[in-house]
């Protein structure tokens, strides 16, 4: 579970720095 978090975490901040 805190494994698919991570991923989650990593791919949200790829989206923001790619919206910023």
């Amino acid at each position: 579970q805190m494994f698919e978090i991570t991923i989650q975490a990593a791919i949200g901040s790829k989206v923001i720095a790619r919206e910023t």
